[in-house]
């Protein structure tokens, strides 16, 4: 694999981590360390499978996430939202950055939802009110149905993308499917 990053807007020398997550506790662990040249970064290696994996920028909040495969994955950093870095190069990734757009909507519209109810959520739980925390549960699953939906639209519609397998994955953990 080759991971070639434009960071431009980063402090140069500024250190790139390439990052997994740890099965057993899921804190991220380092894998590799590269530093910004001339607004770039580049890492490279060998796979044996594709797995997700995270780029994460010394002194910077947030991460991004992509698929480590075989290829040459590019990576156009976002310096002002980590998180909205677009990633691209190969296939799995390029799902992925196509789910993401298919997703915003709805993150957005959660996002929306928790700050309308963060008062009442807290106020809920403090006094453990039942009822209007199963309201909220309610109100809030809407959003959870429409990520399971776009998630298996994506599954039935890419069945060769990492990212299908992953969603799979998810899907066996989780009773109503």
């Amino acid at each position: 694999f080759q991971i070639e990053g434009d960071a431009n807007g980063q402090k140069e020398g500024r250190r790139v981590f390439l990052k997994m997550q740890d099965t057993l506790t899921s804190i991220l662990v380092n894998i590799d360390t590269v530093k910004i040249e001339n607004g770039k970064f580049k890492f490279e290696g060998e796979v044996k499978e594709p797995s997700l994996r995270f780029i994460v920028i010394d002194s910077v909040e947030g991460q991004v996430p992509f698929v480590l495969e075989t290829g040459k994955i590019t990576v156009a950093v976002n310096k002002d939202t980590i998180y909205k870095s677009i990633v691209g190069g190969t296939y799995s990734n390029e799902q992925l950055v196509a789910y993401s757009k298919q997703t915003e909507k709805v993150q957005q519209n959660v996002q929306k939802f928790q700050e309308t109810n963060r008062e009442k959520i807290q106020q809920a739980q403090m006094t453990s009110d039942t009822v209007t925390m199963n309201a909220l549960m309610k109100e809030y699953k809407v959003y959870q149905d429409q990520f399971k939906e776009i998630s298996l639209k994506h599954v039935e519609e890419h069945p060769k993308s990492f990212i299908s397998l992953f969603f799979i994955q998810q899907f066996l953990n989780d009773p109503s499917f």
